[in-house]
């Protein structure tokens, strides 16, 4: 022992130190002995990791593939793309890398970034004037005879000049730029019958209801759902909508179910050689049966038979239907006699509201919950809905009657017609519209032509688009422009919907929007 000591006073390990070392000996081994007789799973864990660190290392490129530049989150919507940001965009992914040498542990983290949600425009009052035109050339060429468009208008906006119709008639246009929804074979021809889809009705993948009929079920939904819903609503005003009735029932007015449509004008085609064809179609409830009557004017004026001919049509529906049209025109000898057709409207008189001009009350989402019966009015209301900005709705849309809406549907006593009688319209409305406070304020209006229903070419046919025109005019939008890019109805409910943040319906989804191109002024710091 003292042999030791020497030995350690040799090291210059002094009894004390000695001590120390001894008892830190006596520590260790108890505590081996303990955790070998206690340990916890996680313990075990702790100490195999201990042992055997790991090490990951991620081996960076030498040189990182450039990456895209990354949009705004605060852009508008494009107006020239099939997507717009009025749907939510892709989730971005944001890659962080730290590093310090190659031999240093390197760390990459990845953020994901949510979805960018619609960003609404400066505009909360959009109205739309609907109205029709045989051809861009009869509203905005330089023989147009609308010379309020044309002189006073077409200056204050952006002229959309590839605008076209889907067919040629009106009714499609008008459901499209509310609902998104494609024409059919009823609607193609101005659902002359109120027909009710079948029950089994139900929209497809597209958010289309395919199939006949002209009322919608109830699944099916419209801007004016999307506004109820969203935001202000909307209020549609019909000229001479209900005029013959009390003033507490002039509202959403349209036929009863399955039943003829008696406000649908006849579809007038001009023909090679100035003979002129009316054809009058309507289709049966019970059945599939379409009567059409049809009258030819040789180069004349009016439907006329000649002197001593006698002119039969009959038209049967088939086993299970409800009707049998019979139409019978004879003429005695040594005169003419004017064609008329059975359930033919008669020429329109004071009251030429036509249910085809007010696609809102087409829809059961609108007429089951009311929505239709207030908000669906005549337009001798629309100057006192206008007068409070904070009381006009989103969507003010205004239509006029047959005498007044651009085409030649026979008005007696009512000048001017056509193109002029639609200019007259336009003149006097419009006024109400641009003089409101909402518009004034921040608000848009369109002027949209769908396809006339008199001297369309004879071989136009129904679903063969036409070349109207429309005008966007706003303080937002660039006075004097044009812009060249093709828009449809489809379009006009897109642009809507863009306008208010809204999920585009139906075929809007896939639509062009002008929401951008036309409005520059109102996404600039929108929000």
């Amino acid at each position: 022992m003292m042999r030791q000591l020497r030995r350690l006073r040799e090291v210059g390990l002094t009894r004390t130190g000695f001590g120390v070392v001894i008892a830190g000996s006596l520590l260790a081994t108890v505590l081996v002995i303990a955790t070998a007789l206690g340990r916890t799973a996680a313990q075990t864990q702790a100490l195999a990791l201990l042992r055997h660190p790991r090490v990951e290392r991620v081996v960076l490129p030498r040189r990182p593939a450039a990456s895209a530049p990354v949009a705004s989150s605060d852009a508008a919507p494009s107006s020239d793309a099939a997507a717009s940001t009025s749907t939510a965009s892709p989730s971005s992914t944001t890659t962080t890398t730290a590093a310090t040498t190659e031999d240093t542990v390197t760390s990459t983290s990845t953020t994901t970034t949510p979805a960018s949600t619609p960003v609404p425009s400066k505009v909360k009052h959009v109205f739309v004037i609907a109205l029709t035109t045989p051809s861009y050339r009869a509203a905005f060429g330089t023989d147009s005879t609308m010379h309020y468009l044309d002189h006073a208008l077409r200056p204050k906006g952006d002229l959309l000049s590839a605008y076209e119709t889907l067919g040629e008639t009106a009714l499609p246009d008008y459901l499209a730029m509310i609902s998104g929804q494609a024409p059919n074979r009823d609607t193609e021809r101005d659902c002359t019958t109120y027909a009710e889809f079948p029950a089994s009705a139900a929209p497809n993948k597209a958010g289309e209801v395919p199939g006949r009929g002209c009322v919608y079920p109830s699944t099916i939904l419209t801007i004016g759902d999307q506004l109820d819903a969203a935001a202000t609503g909307w209020k549609g005003y019909f000229e001479d909508m209900g005029s013959a009735l009390p003033t507490d029932q002039q509202s959403c007015q349209h036929p009863n179910s399955n039943a003829v449509d008696t406000t649908t004008a006849p579809v007038t085609a001009t023909t090679p050689g100035g003979d002129t064809t009316t054809t009058v179609t309507a289709t049966t409830p019970g059945g599939d049966t379409t009567t059409t009557v049809t009258t030819t004017t040789p180069g004349g004026d009016a439907a006329t038979t000649p002197g001593g001919d006698t002119t039969t049509v009959t038209t049967t529906t088939p086993a299970g239907g409800d009707t049998t049209a019979t139409v019978t025109t004879t003429t005695p000898a040594g005169g003419d006699t004017t064609t008329t057709p059975a359930d033919t409207p008669a020429p329109v008189t004071e009251d030429d509201y036509a249910t085809s001009q007010n696609p809102f009350v087409y829809f059961h989402s609108l007429l089951d919950l009311g929505d239709c019966q207030s908000d669906d009015l005549p337009l001798t209301k629309l100057t006192s809905g206008l007068r409070s900005a904070p009381r006009t709705p989103n969507l003010v849309y205004i239509a006029p009657g047959l005498c007044d809406d651009g085409s030649d549907t026979p008005c007696p006593g009512v000048t001017p017609s056509g193109s002029a009688g639609a200019d007259a319209f336009l003149k006097r409305w419009a006024r109400v519209v641009l003089s409101s406070p909402a518009y004034r304020k921040n608000g848009v209006l369109i002027i949209v032509f769908a396809p006339s229903r008199t001297k369309l070419p004879a071989h136009a046919s129904r679903d063969r688009p036409i070349r109207t025109g429309a005008l966007v005019i706003s303080r937002y939008a660039k006075a004097g422009s044009t812009s060249s890019a093709q828009y449809t109805p489809y379009s006009v409910l897109r642009s809507i919907e863009d306008l208010f943040a809204l999920t585009p319906l139906a075929h809007a989804k896939s639509a062009t929007s002008f929401a951008t191109s036309a409005l520059p002024g109102a996404w600039a710091k929108a929000g």
